[in-house]
């Protein structure tokens, strides 16, 4: 079934924006909020000792691994939409990222605002894009060898949330000079860390009591069932 609403809300916004600017913004938009969703849940799941303990306690190298995966997402997401527009020799590699959106904007005062929030956004990216460019996108020798001459500039998880602020905020200005709203970015999804940990923690207690019950010499059909 055809989605009505959904129609009519792009409907209405092609008409506020012309539809080369909507179609740009919205995709955009769809990636921001991936990205908050990302990089939310990344900090329910390691921001805490408690639960960092936790994790370990249960299943430490595969966790491991999530971490690194989600990080590693994260830094090249945000990296790739502040990337420039246009890449190669004669521009024929066209990119989605927040330094086409200037280039759509008929509007010169929003245009020059856009233009500083996109600067701004850019210059707090950079540190990720060069960790992108040497060891997520590609493996760069140098830096695989410990021989690289100036070291990577570090990053913390407070500046990778600045850098999602930053390009969050260019979207923001646009939707508030043609809506006159802002959208709402930050929200985990329902069901996700805080129910992974109540199972794991109610899984790790289960295997405590099952631990002694073996002690004791007492056994139930359960304990022998292997995972799924």
């Amino acid at each position: 079934m055809p989605n009505r609403w959904a129609d009519r809300v792009h409907t209405e916004r092609v008409a506020a924006m012309g539809e080369a600017l909507e179609g740009v913004f919205s995709e955009l938009q769809a990636e921001v909020l991936d990205l908050h969703k990302r990089r939310d849940i990344f900090i329910e799941l390691f921001d805490k000792d408690t639960r960092v303990e936790l994790l370990n306690r249960s299943a430490s190298y595969v966790f491991g691994v999530v971490q690194d995966l989600l990080w590693d997402d994260i830094v090249l997401r945000i990296s790739r939409l502040t990337d420039p527009a246009e890449a190669g020799r004669s521009g024929q590699y066209r990119r989605l990222s927040v330094q086409r959106l200037p280039l759509l904007l008929s509007d010169n005062v929003l245009r020059a605002e856009v233009e500083q929030l996109v600067a701004i956004a850019v210059s707090a990216s950079n540190p990720l894009r060069e960790h992108r460019n040497a060891t997520i996108a590609h493996l760069d020798l140098d830096t695989s060898l410990g021989r690289r001459v100036t070291p990577l500039p570090p990053v913390t998880r407070g500046e990778l949330s600045k850098a999602l602020a930053r390009v969050t905020d260019i979207l923001q200005a646009i939707q508030m000079h043609y809506f006159a709203s802002t959208m709402a970015y930050d929200s985990v999804a329902p069901f996700g860390p805080d129910m992974l940990f109540r199972v794991l923690k109610d899984g790790l207690r289960h295997e405590v009591e099952r631990q002694e019950r073996w002690k004791r010499g007492e056994f139930k059909p359960e304990d022998s069932e292997q995972p799924p």
